[in-house]
């Protein structure tokens, strides 16, 4: 992967020409979702069900940070249709 830039602590690489830009997270962001935008389909869920859970109103929700230890918070991210999840970064 090759480093673009980094923006606001997040460090942005492309893994080669041509191919989707991926962001990391720097070691102060935290994952959010926006449940206005959220739409309910789970997809993160099942990328990552150590982070993400959907509440009672089937929106999804960070569950709990630490998680992504165990799985890729990043697919989940780029996978969501509505593009409701982020990293915010810490203040």
């Amino acid at each position: 992967m090759t480093l673009i830039k980094v923006v606001s602590g997040v460090r942005i690489y492309s893994r080669n020409e041509g191919q989707k830009i991926q962001k990391r997270r720097s070691a102060m962001a935290r994952l959010v979702v926006n449940q206005e935008e959220c739409i309910g389909c789970g997809t993160c869920v099942e990328i990552c069900p150590e982070v993400f859970e959907l509440d009672e109103n089937e929106k999804s929700y960070v569950k709990n940070q630490e998680g992504c230890q165990s799985c890729d918070c990043q697919e989940a991210i780029d996978s969501c249709p509505v593009g409701a999840i982020s990293w915010e970064e810490e203040s």
